[in-house]
This record gives structure tokens, C-alpha cells and sequence, in this order.
């Protein structure tokens, strides 16, 4: 797998810490940043270019899905996963519609993270919940 730069969006900062952690020990990732909420993400994108964004659903000042509607508007090719604890249809419906590529369940996290990331970056749709 080629060197990425993910973007972490999640208002639960532990959560943000654990995942820059986890996600720091693989060598095929060279950058990690991270936003609070939507509306920080989309301050910071610009600069940070990702490849990949991991995207929180349900955060304060702007959702995860107006930032991912918000991101998908100015940056048409970029790729999203929805990263929650959320497994309502509602959710899973609106993360696609709003351009997310993957919906990635929070507990699943550890074991699906690597493939979640290759299939994104493949172009590919996808969803894990277990």
C-alpha cells in the first residue's frame, strides 16, 4: 500500500487520541491530523490535503454529515468513511447519500481498519458491521 495522510474528525477527543495512536504504528501511514467537528475539518482541510478522511457521525457544531456534503462540494474525489457508533439505517443512508465511500462501525475499528482504508483508497463502497 502506498504512504497516506488520514484525517481524523471526532468530537471525543480519548477517541481521536486512541485512533492517532493505533493508527500511527502502521508504516504505510505517513501523517495523521485531526478535527473536533465538521466545521474545524473543513477550516483545515485545504492545508492538510488527506487522503483519507475518517469521519465521526454525530458530533456538535457541524455533523459529520453536513462536513462530509461540505467536503464531497469541494473536493469531489475525496474519499470518506464514516467512523461511529451509530448503526441505524438513518445514519447509514445519509453518510452514503452525503458521499461517504465506507461506513465503519467504532467496535469493528481493530479489525477491519486496513481493509476499510484499501478499499477506500480503491474506490471502492463499502460497509462493516461486524
Amino acid at each position: 500500500m502506498k504512504q497516506i495522510r488520514i484525517f481524523i474528525v471526532d468530537d471525543n477527543t480519548a477517541f481521536r487520541k486512541a485512533m492517532h495512536l493505533m493508527l500511527s504504528k502502521r508504516s504505510y501511514i505517513i501523517r495523521i491530523e485531526e478535527a473536533k467537528d465538521g466545521k474545524e475539518c473543513i477550516e483545515l482541510l485545504n492545508k492538510n490535503k488527506p487522503d483519507i478522511i475518517l469521519m465521526d457521525v454525530v458530533m456538535p457544531v457541524m455533523d459529520g454529515i453536513e462536513a462530509t456534503k461540505a467536503v464531497i462540494k469541494l473536493y469531489p474525489k475525496q474519499r470518506i468513511i464514516a467512523l461511529t457508533t451509530f448503526h441505524e439505517y438513518e445514519f447509514i443512508a445519509s453518510m452514503f447519500d452525503a458521499g461517504a465511500c465506507g461506513y465503519l462501525r467504532k467496535d469493528t475499528v481493530n479489525e477491519n481498519i486496513d481493509e476499510a482504508i484499501k478499499l477506500a483508497l480503491a474506490g471502492q463502497t463499502f460497509y462493516f458491521n461486524t
